[in-house]
């Protein structure tokens, strides 16, 4: 079985500048005030991440397409799956691995941001979140406080793989 990170790169060439600008753009037409900081992803990625239900509405320019970068049209869940990895990937001087497509199912599979050994996809989060909702996921912060130290040190730390439900506090 072929993992995403062996994927033939004559049909998913690597191209590590294409998610940096599809990010920078994200921020530029959020009606949302976003940054490429730990905050920024805690509080205003996770306002998006609840509206995603009214897509694109917090997007200037936006719409149920997505955003238009460098001529090519990228849909919501890759505009956002690419400004989670940016963020990460700047905080923790990761590296974008694999091939960012202008369709989030391809991006599931192929793109992830790279620190030391550790490999993280952020179209995993981001579709899961999609898909099931913050109660089966839990907020950015959540899935942050499970990866956060695996990024700092670029070692896996992580007990259950991503995505999938989320430890949280007291279940009380």
């Amino acid at each position: 079985m072929t993992t995403a990170l062996q994927l033939d790169e004559k049909q998913f060439p690597p191209n590590p500048d294409t998610p940096v600008q599809v990010a920078e753009t994200f921020v530029e037409r959020s009606r949302i005030p976003l940054g490429f900081t730990e905050r920024s992803l805690r509080r205003g990625f996770e306002a998006c991440m609840s509206l995603w239900c009214v897509r694109g509405l917090w997007l200037r320019g936006g719409s149920w397409s997505g955003l238009v970068v460098s001529g090519t049209s990228y849909d919501l869940e890759t505009c956002a799956s690419c400004y989670f990895g940016e963020t990460l990937r700047r905080l923790h001087s990761g590296n974008w691995t694999g091939h960012c497509g202008n369709d989030g199912s391809p991006n599931f599979y192929t793109l992830a941001v790279k620190f030391g050994d550790y490999v993280f996809f952020p179209s995993h989060y981001v579709a899961y979140r999609i898909s099931n909702g913050r109660r089966d996921t839990g907020r950015v912060g959540d899935c942050l406080d499970v990866c956060m130290s695996s990024m700092r040190d670029g070692t896996d730390h992580r007990r259950a793989p991503l995505p999938g439900p989320l430890p949280r506090g007291n279940a009380s």
